[in-house]
């Protein structure tokens, strides 16, 4: 087990040193918590995992396959 505050927003010192101490004063505190949870999610910097992919052409074909047979079981429980 980890403590608490051990990872995430808590010991970042990007979040620590430039949110916490009001240096982004024009940021609502619904703003910092929104931030605060992308860093404790460990949420990835693009929308999703194939916009910044440097994959191959059989990688892609792989990623494409899969995402299309998604697709289809998603639309199969509307």
């Amino acid at each position: 087990m980890q403590r608490p505050y051990s990872r995430g927003s808590g010991a970042s010192r990007w979040f620590i040193e430039r949110l916490d101490k009001g240096h982004c004063p024009e940021l609502t505190d619904a703003e910092r918590r929104v931030l605060a949870c992308w860093v404790d999610l460990a949420v990835p910097f693009c929308g999703t995992y194939d916009e910044a992919a440097t994959w191959t052409q059989d990688e892609r074909a792989r990623w494409d396959r899969f995402s299309e047979k998604a697709r289809r079981l998603h639309d199969s429980y509307k």
